[in-house]
């Protein structure tokens, strides 16, 4: 639980590195069609937002959803090594911030099932 509260810290740290006096943090909320207050919501309560609003906010400010979650970068290179195509896997992120709750759901649980159980 530890690690978790220090990601939600360091994700919203990094949401914070590319603000500036010209993109303020109310820019952000109406890029992403949200309410200044469900943000700060989300910051005071160390809460990451779902899957489809980090796509928007990394959409926003021009950097990876993986950057923001983790603090690295996507290695599309690993993923073409493994038999992932570059497009096909663009083709798919770019697309999630148009699904609606339901179909991130659906995607969310087949990545989950498609995941290896632990021993």
């Amino acid at each position: 639980m530890y690690i978790t509260f220090i990601s939600m810290i360091a994700f919203w740290e990094r949401v914070r590195s590319q603000l500036t006096a010209e993109y303020r943090q109310s820019d952000l909320c109406r890029a992403i069609d949200v309410t200044t207050s469900k943000m700060t919501n989300w910051i005071r309560f160390d809460r990451i937002p779902t899957a489809d609003y980090a796509v928007k906010i990394g959409t926003a400010l021009g950097v990876s959803v993986e950057w923001l979650v983790t603090g690295e970068e996507l290695d599309l290179d690993e993923y073409d090594a493994m038999g992932i195509h570059n497009r096909r896997l663009q083709c798919i992120v770019s697309a999630l911030p148009s699904l609606s709750e339901r179909q991130l759901t659906i995607i969310e649980l087949i990545v989950q099932e498609s995941r290896p159980q632990k021993a």
